[in-house]
């Protein structure tokens, strides 16, 4: 893993503190220590190739190497606000201070990480937040290649304006505390691959300020999550291989007396395959079916097609092309309906014009059906940037992000465009 400059810290918060670069996928049931088998080691992301004259050196302690960072930004926001009419511009400044520290033993790992993400507005403050990730992910080696792995997690988080669960008439972004863990067993025999995990998260959101006065009570969205995932692979040779994951959620919310009863068990199952093929492309693509179902009879059941992929092409050695694919069933925070489906795709082209020079450059689009109303949201981001690499401590870097939101039907969401653009500065160790 490197830990050179691979993210523009305008990008960085949205990645590390929430995952929420598109429309609010649900918070704590994203894995903070994914599962990639696709990975074999034959191919390398520009932005992980490794340049000795830029990388970050680190600090050593016996056999723990620590990496500091702090990425400082200046920026604009023309809609800070996220409204259709009467937009509002400002500016910011924002700062991400992060740290990984590792062993470097010959088997087994231990790793912690941490993260604050602050974004400051000069005018319109009400929209200020600051969050904080903090977790620890460790690793057993087996026999082979088998191995347990588990860890735990601690972070603050806010629901902005931009995003699908920003509540109506809020007035500030919502702060949100989650806690989760997980554990995952990974057993290799032959051609075949194991794998069974279990996660478990608490959800608690913070109520706010409504516009006009008066707080808007948030307590309903109170929810606890437990994931039990189990997958079966069969490598049909060195570099791919054919699986099958099933996946099922509990979720259970907290809710008040009078808030609509959203405990629901959502089930899905997935075939496909994973490959790494050397020097050309590597990523992993199954499809299948997801299927919520709630407790309550006020809310219908949802079901539909399932699709979860990621590929990296390699033209060359100076160019990487990313693409996603998803569809998955999200709960929605509107009163007469559960949730809604959401399709998610993406590309992403990274690019090495010189050493030390990075351009890159990212189109986003979600499509969102509600259930049981007649509503439709199209969610759009294009950005694209440039990280320029001074020396292994100093880093600059700028980017432009443009998103844009509509929705279509009888019961309608907000609707915006916001353009933002941010300088960073990088100092790491």
């Amino acid at each position: 893993m490197k830990y050179g400059y691979l993210i523009p810290a305008v990008m960085v918060g949205a990645t590390l503190a929430g995952g929420q670069a598109m429309a609010q996928v649900q918070v704590g049931l994203a894995p903070f220590a994914p599962y990639q088998a696709y990975d074999r080691g034959r191919n390398i992301n520009v932005l992980n190739r490794d340049r000795p004259e830029y990388d970050a050196i680190g600090l050593r302690n016996g056999p723990i190497l620590t990496f500091p960072k702090i990425d400082l930004s200046l920026g604009s926001n023309d809609n800070v606000l996220a409204t259709r009419r009467n937009k509002i511009s400002d500016q910011f400044w924002s700062a991400v201070l992060s740290s990984t520290s590792t062993t470097d033993w010959a088997r087994h790992s231990l790793q912690a990480n941490f993260l604050l993400d602050t974004k400051q507005y000069f005018k319109r403050t009400s929209e200020n937040r600051t969050n904080v990730q903090f977790n620890v992910i460790g690793r057993y080696d087996l026999v082979g290649d088998s191995f347990l792995q588990g860890g735990a997690e601690i972070r603050t988080n806010h629901i902005e304006r931009s995003d699908i669960a920003f509540p109506t008439g809020g007035a500030e972004p919502v702060p949100l505390r989650a806690t989760s863990a997980f554990g995952r067993a990974v057993y290799v025999a032959g051609r075949y691959r194991l794998v069974g995990s279990v996660s478990g998260a608490d959800i608690h959101y913070s109520n706010i300020d409504r516009v006009g006065g008066g707080r808007i009570d948030l307590r309903s969205r109170d929810y606890t999550a437990v994931t039990e995932t189990g997958r079966v692979e069969y490598a049909i040779s060195p570099a791919a291989a054919l699986f099958v994951d099933a996946r099922n959620t509990s979720l259970d919310y907290k809710g008040v007396a009078n808030a609509l009863n959203r405990n629901a068990t959502d089930r899905a199952i997935l075939a496909g395959a994973n490959f790494d093929i050397s020097a050309l492309a590597r990523g992993e693509v199954g499809f299948g079916y997801e299927t919520r179902d709630y407790s309550s009879s006020a809310l219908r059941s949802i079901s539909g097609f399932s699709m979860n992929g990621k590929i990296e092409y390699f033209p060359t050695e100076l160019t990487t092309v990313t693409a996603t694919l998803g569809r998955n069933i999200d709960d929605s925070i509107l009163a007469n309906t559960g949730g809604y489906i959401a399709t998610r795709g993406s590309i992403r082209v990274d690019h090495e014009l010189l050493r030390n020079l990075l351009l890159n450059a990212s189109y986003n689009l979600e499509r969102d059906k509600f259930s049981g109303v007649s509503r439709r949201d199209s969610i759009q981001n294009i950005s694209v940037g440039a990280q320029y690499l001074v020396t292994q401590s100093i880093g600059l870097s700028a980017s432009v992000i443009r998103r844009d939101r509509t929705s279509h039907g009888v019961i309608t969401g907000p609707e915006y465009a916001t353009t933002e653009f941010a300088l960073t500065v990088t100092l790491q160790r």
